[in-house]
């Protein structure tokens, strides 16, 4: 069995360049990607049906068992930077900075746990079945400035 609330593969991948001649001299343009994947929230071991000899009562699901698992969708964060380091004097340098996180503006529930639910809905069922829902959301895109000095 996978643990719950790991992904099933993560990666990140990020990168800066700082211009060094010509006309972009001490501009910086960087970005990346944080990838998840899919991740198991729960498994499916205590879904029921209804019992065909008995409606109002409900019996194992035999269609799954405890190693069919329930997961949460796989998403991307990206990020964008940009710098900007002059000159002021002689030994004053100044270093401006803005990095906009989540760029894609990723706004869908982020599910990390599961619960039982009436089938299709149906409260007048006895059958339940797992289902994600527990949840939380990324910050929405934000951006933020800096400046440094180096003297």
């Amino acid at each position: 069995q996978l643990q719950t609330n790991l992904n099933y593969y993560t990666a990140n991948l990020f990168t800066d360049y700082r211009f060094r001649l010509g006309v972009l001299n001490g501009f910086r343009v960087g970005g990346g990607v944080n990838f998840r994947g899919k991740q198991v929230i729960g498994y499916r071991g205590a879904d029921t049906i209804v019992d065909p000899s008995n409606a109002s009562n409900a019996i194992d699901n035999p269609n799954v068992s405890a190693f069919d698992v329930v997961t949460a969708d796989a998403y991307n964060l990206v990020t964008l930077t940009l710098g900007y380091q002059l000159r002021l004097k002689k030994k004053l340098k100044a270093n401006l900075g803005l990095t906009v996180t989540n760029l894609l503006d990723y706004d869908k529930p982020i599910y990390y746990r599961t619960l039982q639910r009436p089938v299709d809905g149906n409260l007048r069922s006895p059958a339940r079945e797992e289902t994600p829902s527990f949840y939380r959301y990324i910050n929405p895109r934000a951006y933020t400035f800096t400046a440094s000095f180096d003297f």
